[in-house]
C-alpha cells in the first residue's frame, strides 16, 4: 500500500498474492470448505468473523455469468456483488461477467465515518490502474 506507482504496487500483490496460492494452508482451505458451506449462515458469520476481525478491508472476486442471463424476459445487463460484512471495516466484491466488472462495497458505517471520501479515493486508485492500460 506504501508504493505510488500503480504497475510497481500491482506486480507487487500479485508476487503476494502468487505466494500465498503455494502455501499449504491453501489445500487446508479447499477441504475444509465444503463442511464451512454446509454450516447454517449464522454460524458461519461468527465463525468468518472471529477469523477477520483484525482486517480492516477484505476483497473477493465472484466469477459472474459468462453468457447472457434473462430474468421474466429482460436481460440482466449488470450485476453487483455486495459481500457480507465478517468482521472487518470493508468488504470490497468484484464480479466479473463477460468482459465487463463491477464492485461493490460493504461499509460498516461506525468504521468508516466518511464514506464519500473513501469512494473517492477508490475512484481514483481505480483510475491510476486504468490508465495503465
Amino acid at each position: 500500500m506504501g508504493e505510488d506507482d500503480a504497475a510497481a504496487r500491482i506486480g507487487l500483490v500479485r508476487d503476494i498474492v502468487a505466494g500465498l496460492r503455494q502455501e499449504r494452508i491453501t489445500d487446508a482451505l479447499g477441504l475444509i470448505a465444503p463442511l464451512l458451506a454446509a454450516l447454517p449462515p449464522v454460524v458461519l458469520a461468527r465463525v468468518q468473523g472471529g477469523a477477520t476481525r483484525g482486517n480492516d478491508v477484505q476483497v473477493s472476486n465472484i466469477p459472474g455469468m459468462t453468457r447472457p442471463a434473462f430474468v421474466a424476459g429482460a436481460r440482466i445487463e449488470r450485476s453487483y456483488a455486495f459481500g457480507p460484512l465478517p468482521g472487518g471495516a470493508v468488504m470490497v466484491a468484484l464480479m466479473s461477467d463477460a468482459d465487463v466488472c463491477h464492485v461493490g462495497a460493504t461499509v460498516d458505517p461506525a468504521a468508516v465515518t466518511a464514506p464519500e471520501v473513501l469512494a473517492a479515493c477508490v475512484e481514483e486508485a481505480f483510475g491510476e490502474v486504468l490508465a495503465l492500460g
